[in-house]
């Protein structure tokens, strides 16, 4: 009789030891797979919006003056159509009525460039809080090697763009992140005409166009 409660207590320790080293693995992998996520969720950069511009003596634009200032030069204190107004005509003589908003060619004073390329035409709703920037090229392949870079610059500001099957290009349009709705680069497109709305003017017909949009949130 001993000799079988000896045996029944030994097969409950084997159990009871079993049953415990499973429970432990368990735990720690519950434990593992925690800390994975948060290594995950702590390398996710937001991107870091500047103070300023780059001063407008300088003519190279950088992404952040493009992404986060209005024409990627005034200061983020300019919030209304009437500011922008003001400052454009102090700081470049004139501004333009752009598709029914506030812009600007690229002219003898207002004169920018984005990694050596012109910045063509800027123009800007204030009611949604977006803005536009054109580069115009002779050559598609010369255009194209332009959305390259630029695409691939917005990437390593902490952007991530994703292609977009409806519109074409890439965008943030199903990730949005930080202050930004929106953010879009369209590949090479060929400029046949001008337009009424004095976006494409006769200048621009015949070479093909980078276009990029900045879609911010209303503060």
């Amino acid at each position: 009789m001993k000799k079988v409660h000896t045996r029944i207590i030994t097969i409950l320790l084997i159990v009871a030891i079993f049953f415990y080293s499973s429970t432990s693995a368990d735990a720690q992998n519950r434990r593992s797979r925690r800390t994975v996520t948060t290594s995950r969720k702590t390398n996710v950069s937001t991107p870091q919006r500047p103070s300023a511009p780059t001063p407008i003596s300088q003519k190279n634009r950088t992404i952040k003056d493009l992404l986060y200032f209005p024409f990627g030069c005034l200061p983020s204190t300019v919030t209304t159509s009437e500011g922008a107004e003001d400052l454009l005509t102090k700081e470049f003589g004139s501004y333009e009525n752009v598709n029914g908003y506030i812009g600007l060619h690229k002219n003898a004073e207002f004169d920018f460039t984005y990694k050596g390329k012109t910045i063509g035409l800027c123009f800007y709703d204030w009611y949604d809080n977006r803005q536009w920037y054109e580069f115009y090229f002779d050559t598609r392949s010369e255009a194209q090697q332009f959305y390259t870079v630029l695409t691939n610059d917005i990437k390593q500001a902490g952007i991530p763009l994703t292609p977009d099957k409806i519109y074409g290009g890439l965008s943030t349009r199903k990730r949005p992140i930080s202050v930004f709705k929106e953010i879009y680069v369209f590949p090479a497109s060929y400029i046949k005409e001008a337009d009424k709305s004095n976006i494409r003017r006769e200048e621009e017909v015949g070479k093909y166009v980078i276009e990029m949009g900045v879609y911010r949130r209303v503060k």
